[in-house]
């Protein structure tokens, strides 16, 4: 398979395995990609530089097929049809063809208003084509794979083969099994939060959460602290530009927020289980304190039910509880 990357086109087998950079250069918004099966060739537009270009499958000669203002003003989605592409034009506001070996572009369909189409894209649905005479064997049909089964390169990386992969929360056990996991490692890096299985050899199949990240909660975020609770299936994570904790399951349901005030620098926090609290460190107040956790989350801030431990500590970075010996510690 092949995909794009802001400026990058990418290729890497149908299970996620052998990921490679094919192109990298002389590219700036890699926009549109379609593979011409018969002729092993992959192309792509770039609306930045107002080009059409191809490669052969191991990302090799290249070549441009069109490019300038007037031949192709600003390509956006790419479909493939026999010998000519198509693609949508935000500029033309149409339909745009052209021969894939190259000639001058023509506008085939056109639209005068386009406020109800946003950022348009192409796509060709045919039954007369050469990829579906050939008889293809599906490795996936005998494969009993209990989760899911994709295609990917055979044992000897030449032919068709196939894996077994897993639902995100469960795990690959025995090649084709999928059992429910809680035994995973749980981070925070800036601008996402991510749980993965360590043992798992290949990174494209070892998430063990739904991976949270500002675009897919649909804010501005930065994620600096994360701690689990075991017993309730889910953990914490403190968002530091909006200083608000929240808390989720790991398949991304029942978010919502538990601290939303009194904060203004957490850099730390630890769960008491058997209470349902949070203690935490605020490295701007220099405080430590502790709040506690409504199964609902809070509905609105006056729900919070808050207290400062400690006062006027000398810069303090961590916290750690022992809940069955009722210990707390910190480092300051």
């Amino acid at each position: 398979m092949f995909f794009t990357n802001q400026f990058k086109v990418e290729g890497a087998a149908m299970d996620g395995s052998r990921r490679r950079t094919l192109i990298n250069t002389h590219t700036h918004q890699v926009s549109g990609i379609v593979v011409d099966i018969p002729a092993k060739r992959v192309y792509w537009v770039d609306p930045k530089v107002d080009r059409v270009e191809s490669m052969d499958y191991q990302g090799n000669d290249r070549r441009i097929v069109a490019q300038g203002m007037n031949n192709v003003p600003h390509p956006f989605g790419l479909a493939l049809f026999d010998q000519y592409l198509y693609w949508t034009d935000w500029t033309r506001l149409g339909v745009v063809k052209i021969e894939k070996f190259g000639s001058p572009s023509e506008i085939i369909w056109f639209v005068k208003f386009c406020s109800s189409i946003s950022k348009p894209s192409a796509k060709t649905a045919h039954s007369d084509s050469d990829c579906l005479a050939q008889k293809i064997e599906n490795p996936c049909a005998t494969a009993d794979c209990e989760g899911m089964c994709v295609l990917s390169k055979d044992a000897g990386g030449f032919g068709v083969g196939y894996r077994c992969t897993c639902p995100i929360g469960q795990k690959l056990v025995e090649g084709k099994k999928c059992v429910d996991s809680i035994d995973y490692l749980l981070f925070s890096s800036n601008k996402i939060v991510r749980g993965i299985f360590p043992d798992q050899v290949q990174s494209s199949l070892s998430e063990a959460i739904l991976p949270i990240s500002p675009i897919s909660q649909r804010r501005i975020g930065m994620y600096f602290e994360v701690e689990c609770d075991v017993h309730g299936n889910s953990f914490f994570y403190a968002d530091i530009m909006d200083n608000t904790v929240y808390r989720i399951r790991p398949d991304g349901e029942g978010a919502a927020p538990v601290l939303v005030t009194h904060n203004d620098g957490l850099v730390s926090m630890s769960f008491d289980w058997i209470s349902k609290q949070l203690y935490y460190i605020d490295n701007i107040r220099n405080s430590l304190e502790v709040v506690k956790i409504s199964d609902t989350g809070l509905v609105h801030p006056d729900q919070l039910i808050h207290r400062q431990l400690l006062k006027n500590l000398r810069d303090p970075v961590s916290v750690v509880i022992h809940p069955w010996k009722g210990f707390l510690f910190y480092a300051e």
